[in-house]
């Protein structure tokens, strides 16, 4: 094998994996994209979630107060 033979070879093998990585960085944009969508939707449901503990919890606390009035109020 010629000198010349073996740099064309190197040139498409270096070319084929310029390919393969040009490939995979797309990819891996699209997904950046999907998972700048999904922590948007997370932190929304987190938001959501915090809030229905937060109401949840002063549910809780109001029925204890009207059992602990209703308790003492017998007396």
């Amino acid at each position: 094998m010629s000198s010349a033979q073996s740099k064309e070879r190197h040139y498409q093998q270096l070319a084929s994996k310029m390919q393969n990585i040009a490939r995979e960085l797309s990819l891996t944009q699209q997904n950046m994209v999907v998972l700048a969508k999904q922590l948007d939707s997370m932190g929304k449901l987190g938001a959501l979630h915090a809030s229905q503990f937060m109401a949840v919890t002063r549910l809780l606390d109001a029925e204890e107060v009207e059992s602990s009035g209703d308790s003492t109020g017998g007396r």
